[in-house]
């Protein structure tokens, strides 16, 4: 139970990370001077699409740790970062639905 719970816990704090990046992105964008002037809702826009799109971009780090922990033969640990990301993947899907208000 506690290498499950730890699979969870390392995969909450890449999706932490992952919403620091999407929030402070348009903010560094800015500072170099690297946005669009003509678009006044940039900001708006790259953050709706990184919280909108964490669903499929966790993939990007939740494959290789679940790969690396089976690997390993840490399956408990593997089991929990499977599970936090299809818990990340419903409750993104939904919250996408009601927001476009499809749900």
């Amino acid at each position: 139970f506690i290498s499950v719970m730890a699979g969870m816990a390392l995969i909450l704090l890449c999706h932490a990370v992952y919403a620091a990046v999407v929030l402070f992105t348009p903010l560094l964008l800015a500072w170099l001077n690297l946005y669009p002037d003509n678009e006044p809702y940039f900001f708006i826009n790259v953050w709706v699409i990184g919280f909108t799109g964490m669903g499929i971009l966790q993939l990007l780090y939740v494959v290789p740790f679940y790969l690396f922990f089976k690997r390993r033969q840490k399956i408990e640990i593997s089991k929990g970062t499977a599970i936090m990301a299809g818990i990340t993947l419903l409750l993104n899907g939904a919250c996408f639905l009601s927001f476009f208000g499809l749900g």
